[in-house]
């Protein structure tokens, strides 16, 4: 079997990624997908406001492509977890228990 490379048609420039999808986590990988088949411009502007840019919305979006870029539940995709605060206390060291004491306990 031999490659073949496809020359890019005039006016076009051909994509470069500069990382695999293979190398891509999970959330980067499914986070370029356009779920909701919104427009170019709309699902660059979500992605950019995953990341965190805050990109100013272009006045010559529709006004359906203007409010659906915009995040209206105001949380990030993935939650942060809640670090657990450790415990003052020290784990308490069981008690030498024989059968004798536990049948005395009824």
């Amino acid at each position: 079997m031999t490659a073949i490379t496809v020359a890019p048609p005039n006016g076009t420039k051909p994509e470069t990624q500069s990382k695999s999808w293979l190398q891509s986590s999970v959330q980067t990988f499914f986070t370029g997908f356009n779920w909701e088949d919104q427009s170019a411009e709309v699902q660059e502007l979500k992605l950019q406001g995953l990341q965190g840019t805050n990109t100013p919305l272009s006045l010559t979006l529709s006004v359906n492509q203007f409010f659906g870029a915009i995040n209206w539940e105001g949380v990030a995709a993935a939650a942060p977890v809640a670090v657990l605060a450790p415990t003052s206390q020290p784990v308490s060291v069981a008690n030498d228990l024989t059968l004798d004491d536990f049948s005395s306990l009824f």
